[in-house]
């Protein structure tokens, strides 16, 4: 994996690199984030935009930003490894999601994938609150299901 030639940052909420969010935009965005984790307190989330060195593999970078940021105050390496990190290159206008080992055992990459597909449009128009409404609302539709396959797994028992 690549190494950055920088310390990557905590993992906040909503990390606007760039300051390319209004304020509303990004507060909005930040409650989205709240409610949901609110609903899923074993589940992070980040979003990250900012602007990549020409060259620089997207999806390298969201799994090293994952992995090398500096844990927060209050958390802790469960809490990284139930983490989805969103990372959005404003160069090149793409995106990359990265799910901690845990969140990737709830969420699945390919979930996480078709999420990131649904949410790209309001993303790239520079809408980061219904981007944000779009994402999440698809990874709850998918931890949903996922809750309700262990709950038939363990009735079954």
């Amino acid at each position: 994996m690549e190494k950055f030639l920088f310390e990557a940052p905590v993992l906040e909420p909503f990390l606007d690199v760039e300051g390319v969010a209004s304020s509303e935009d990004a507060k909005e965005a930040r409650r989205l984030m709240h409610d949901f984790v609110s609903g899923y307190p074993q589940i992070r989330v980040s979003l990250c935009v900012l602007r990549l060195s020409p060259k620089t593999n997207i999806s390298e970078f969201s799994h090293w930003m994952l992995n090398a940021s500096p844990l927060g105050e209050g958390e802790s390496s469960l809490d990284r490894r139930r983490t989805l990190l969103l990372v959005m290159d404003l160069n090149t206008a793409e995106a990359s999601i990265s799910l901690g080992y845990d969140a990737e055992a709830l969420i699945g990459e390919n979930s996480a994938r078709s999420a990131l597909t649904m949410s790209a449009p309001a993303y790239v128009a520079g809408r980061f609150a219904e981007g944000t409404r779009i994402l999440l609302e698809a990874i709850d539709h998918v931890l949903q299901q996922t809750v309700a396959r262990l709950k038939q797994i363990q009735e079954s028992r």
